[in-house]
């Protein structure tokens, strides 16, 4: 892939009906082997939902970005300024989510999505930006060497995943400069 053919855009709420399924798959190719098939559809039907989806539109302190090549995503960002969700006891930024297809992955794609996070993050005055991630997942390397660093563990609990090791999550933090 060359970095000029890569578009790095806001997605706009009235692409939230190509989104979801492009979201959808982007998931698939990255986690579908930690679900039995019957509870992949359960937790896609749950956190891929239109009303879940829009959610993120809908909250001033969001932002969905993704990235295209040749005018088809092939990765997404979600991030949140002023969040107090999760283990971080002050308000910061929280990376919601950001995936690739694996034909995008190793290319710089997901390193400016991150630093598009970020830049969000530093211009709404936050300093700190944390997110999750499965403990056992490659992308825990892609975070590290990004500069976040794992400040504890948690486990996914909400739909039982194939074992328990799988649902081993990480909180991950940056300090932002």
């Amino acid at each position: 892939m060359n970095d000029l053919a890569i578009r790095y855009e806001t997605i706009p709420y009235e692409a939230i009906g190509h989104f979801i399924p492009f979201a959808k798959q982007a998931y698939i190719a990255s986690y579908s082997h930690l679900w039995t098939p019957e509870n992949l559809q359960h937790y896609l039907n749950l956190e891929y939902s239109h009303e879940r989806i829009a959610r993120f539109f809908d909250h001033p302190n969001q932002s969905l970005w993704w990235a295209l090549l040749q005018n088809q995503p092939v990765g997404y960002a979600i991030a949140a300024a002023k969040s107090s969700l999760g283990p971080i006891h002050h308000k910061a930024a929280f990376l919601h989510r950001l995936y690739l297809l694996p034909q995008a992955q190793g290319k710089g794609i997901g390193q400016a999505l991150c630093q598009h996070a970020e830049h969000f993050a530093r211009t709404t005055g936050e300093t700190e930006i944390w997110l999750y991630c499965m403990a056992l997942a490659p992308a825990v390397q892609f975070y590290a060497k990004n500069g976040y660093h794992t400040i504890r563990t948690t486990h996914f609990n909400r739909i039982p995943m194939r074992n328990q090791a799988l649902s081993n999550i990480f909180v991950m933090k940056k300090t932002l400069n």
